[in-house]
């Protein structure tokens, strides 16, 4: 994690660097500051966990072969807004991401680097929630981001007709562990029982939509041999980041 908030800081340190990407970039070392030292957060289910958040993990933890940890578990903060939507008979692509950085190790180092994920979200992007459907971490555990029922944050153009990935780690140089691409598979085999993901659906890297390196050099070499693969899409184009 370190070398891409030293990545940030460098990107942004340039001659003609804007105020508002200055800020984003000291509000990540921030967050990454917190997780360095082991801080831990309050957690309050009854803020933590929506309603509607609860009405559907009940059906979410039926999924077979996926070790779920829920919003409330890892401590999430509520959503600022509620951006709920559904699409009849499911969305029609899946994205993966890397969220660069260190990889966890642990479910509470897990847990640690995804709520430090919403808060440079919510604080230095100002989005409403942290930006992954699911983020899948250490032995193939999946963490419920903005799940099934809210529009993501991840990919222009196609947050209200897909769901997005995040894998924790870097993969420019490497591909995420067996378990982690098997919990991926089995949580799309989910959404497909579940009509939340079309059975014909196609599976893409940020990079497919957008001028983005994401998800990592490795691992989208990898992705061209997976079933479903769709490749680069008709309404690529090419957005500013955050981040330079």
């Amino acid at each position: 994690m370190l070398s891409f908030v030293l990545l940030v800081l460098e990107t942004t340190a340039v001659e003609g660097a804007s105020a508002a990407t200055t800020k984003i970039s000291e509000c990540v070392r921030q967050q990454h500051t917190f997780v360095l030292r082991g801080a831990t957060h309050t957690r309050n289910p009854e803020n933590t966990r929506s309603y509607q958040y609860g009405l559907w993990y009940r059906n979410l933890v039926k999924c077979k072969g996926i070790s779920f940890v829920s919003r409330e578990e890892w401590g999430a903060r509520s959503p600022k807004a509620d951006n709920s939507f559904n699409k009849n008979g499911g969305v029609g692509y899946v994205f993966y991401h890397h969220t660069q950085g260190d990889k966890c190790f642990s479910k509470e180092n897990c847990a640690a680097i995804t709520f430090m994920w919403q808060r440079v979200h919510q604080e230095c992007q100002e989005w409403d929630d942290i930006g992954y459907n699911f983020i899948i971490g250490f032995k193939g555990t999946v963490f419920v981001g903005r799940g099934w029922e809210q529009t993501g944050a991840h990919t222009v153009g196609f947050n209200d007709k897909s769901v997005s990935y995040g894998f924790v780690g870097d993969y420019s140089s490497q591909v995420p562990d067996e378990l982690m691409l098997q919990a991926a598979r089995n949580l799309t085999e989910c959404g497909i029982q579940m009509q939340k993901i079309r059975a014909n659906y196609t599976l893409h890297g940020q990079r497919d939509a957008d001028c983005r390196e994401c998800p990592g050099e490795a691992f989208y070499a990898f992705m061209q041999n997976m079933s479903h693969f769709g490749g680069k899409l008709p309404e690529y184009e090419c957005t500013p980041s955050p981040w330079k």
